[in-house]
């Protein structure tokens, strides 16, 4: 139940992760008028007298960081902040540019989803955040495809993760760094349940850990294990076991725009909630649903079904597994992920990202 509810509240805010500053020529024009006048505050170990001297001096005893002081300060676009977003509580660094700020209605819940880019470094924007938040009592999660803090503070669900951008060839060169941020206000009875089932989650954890991880591998390889790609919740799976798709499908109307033919969905699913957009000139679309089918099959099914599209790949997550590819100009990504809930076995997201 924890897997079901967290994964939703985590997994609906990547519906906007879709596109950011990739290298249109309407976008890079409109990028570069809009940092023409961009000013940072930047902590400087030496003194200011000195930063003329060293502007050419790349040795190791230098070194830059975002000033946490001068954070909310110099953001470019930031009417597009929505009005009651908490920045003070979780604030952006100076000179950062907001992509995409919007607020909706998440179950009865309100919901902040804010996008922003910055040149600062993904290692200075991790440590920015890392301060920025260290006395909430978050989670901090590391990995290949960024950092991640998340977690509940004072009935509201905090989630903000920050991706290194250089990896990235699409991308617009001059941004280092994208910063995603999803906050939302928790009703009592979700917050109730949320730490109801965190409190079974852990008690569960430590049984396992203590009674059958400790006998069946040794204590060096848990970490390789668990990461391993023999992992057959997701492996392994069976594309064919998916009898046929856009069939049968309950629960929200699919949004008009979203391609059915170019994404099929597996029959019988339940859709759980939509979204449609425009963004930086891009038409964006989203669906969330529960599925009859293992994670693993919906994994198979997907993967053969763009093995012709462009830039494909597909990574675990966490709980979840990640699918990307770009197809008929298209940029697509799907999250798969188990959830044993009534008479499903997985669900899944879908964002569609269609430019002009």
């Amino acid at each position: 139940m924890k897997k079901f509810i967290a994964l939703l509240i985590v997994l609906l805010m990547t519906i906007s992760m879709i596109g950011c500053a990739r290298n249109t020529e309407d976008d890079e024009a409109s990028s570069r008028k809009q940092s023409e006048n961009i000013s940072k505050e930047l902590e400087i170990e030496d003194n200011d007298d000195k930063q003329d001297n060293n502007a050419d001096d790349n040795n190791e005893d230098s070194t830059v960081s975002i000033v946490l002081t001068n954070s909310n300060t110099d953001l470019i676009n930031k009417d597009k902040i929505p009005d009651e977003y908490p920045m003070d509580l979780v604030p952006f660094p100076a000179g950062a540019e907001i992509y995409s700020g919007i607020e909706s209605d998440l179950w009865g819940m309100l919901n902040f989803y804010v996008v922003a880019i910055t040149e600062d470094s993904f290692d200075d924007v991790q440590l920015f955040y890392k301060e920025a938040l260290d006395n909430l009592g978050l989670e901090e999660l590391i990995g290949d495809y960024g950092y991640v803090v998340q977690g509940e503070y004072n009935k509201m669900s905090i989630i903000v993760t920050v991706k290194d951008e250089t990896k990235d060839p699409t991308f617009d060169i001059r941004f280092k760094t994208s910063i995603y941020i999803d906050v939302t206000l928790l009703d009592d009875e979700i917050l109730k349940q949320l730490q109801e089932a965190d409190s079974n989650n852990n008690q569960q954890d430590e049984y396992y850990v203590d009674y059958e991880m400790e006998e069946s591998y040794p204590e060096e390889d848990l970490y390789e294990q668990s990461n391993s790609a023999d992992n057959d919740i997701f492996t392994g799976g069976n594309a064919d076991a998916i009898n046929s798709t856009n069939t049968n499908l309950t629960g929200e109307p699919i949004p008009d725009g979203f391609n059915i033919d170019l994404v099929p969905i597996p029959e019988g699913s339940f859709i759980t909630g939509t979204s449609s957009y425009e963004s930086g000139g891009n038409k964006i679309y989203a669906i969330s649903a529960s599925s009859k089918y293992e994670a693993n099959d919906l994994v198979a099914f997907f993967m053969k079904g763009f093995k012709d599209a462009e830039d494909l790949c597909g990574n675990q997550i966490g709980y979840s597994y990640l699918i990307e590819n770009t197809l008929n100009d298209a940029y697509i990504s799907i999250f798969v992920y188990p959830d044993e809930y009534d008479s499903y076995k997985s669900g899944f997201e879908i964002s569609m990202d269609l430019s002009d």
